[in-house]
């Protein structure tokens, strides 16, 4: 959690595999963060962050360009995390995901 820069408070949501917009659900993910953002001022979880941990498939880079381009336009860029490529996948998910958050599978 440390290393993508999670406090102790954060609760992490994260979703594992190729960023693969309209098949692999991460656009879907930061859609519904940027509704969840207004309307969970004064809950528990009002320190949530999206924890996207993978890259686009070769050839599917523009996948990449569009989900980073709509955190952006839905200024969600100090709640989404991109790890990047992991060299353990499962291990990220039990080190970073499952302390304190919520894990989602595409």
């Amino acid at each position: 959690r440390k290393s993508w820069g999670l406090q102790e408070n954060d609760c992490a949501i994260g979703i594992l595999g190729r960023i693969k917009l309209g098949r692999k659900g991460q656009d879907v993910l930061v859609q519904a963060a940027a509704k969840l953002q207004n309307k969970i001022q004064n809950s528990k979880f009002k320190n949530f962050k999206l924890v996207i941990v993978g890259t686009t498939f070769p050839g599917n880079e523009e996948h990449g360009r569009r989900l980073r381009s709509m955190v952006t336009e839905l200024h969600l860029q100090d709640r989404v995390i991109f790890t990047g490529e992991v060299d353990d996948p499962l291990l990220a998910r039990g080190q970073g995901l499952g302390l304190g958050g919520l894990d989602l599978d595409p």
